[in-house]
């Protein structure tokens, strides 16, 4: 999953129809980024995560396929979207 597919979840459990997700292509947002993990070394610090290299996380498919690790450590199939939708649900009526 993306990160567009998640906020869309997030903008939906909150009831934002009119709420639009655009997703920036990585060559427009990485050389700001990368121009900002040099301006935060400069002054003797670091983020968590590079902000080059989070660009880089949310514009990918970051998963293995669970059918090769389901049969070694033993659980089933679960609808992982459902889930987070229901949990999203929940954060939402707390906000609200």
């Amino acid at each position: 999953m993306k990160y567009d597919e998640f906020y869309k979840m997030i903008a939906e459990s909150l009831g934002q129809t009119e709420t639009t997700i655009v997703t920036v292509p990585v060559n427009q947002l990485k050389p700001s980024a990368l121009e900002m993990d040099k301006r935060v070394a400069a002054k003797g610090k670091e983020l968590a995560i590079h902000l080059g290299k989070q660009i880089e996380m949310q514009n990918r498919e970051a998963f293995i396929d669970p059918n090769e690790t389901m049969p070694i450590i033993k659980y089933q199939e679960d609808d992982v979207r459902a889930e987070i939708r229901k949990t999203l649900a929940v954060c939402a009526e707390e906000v609200q």
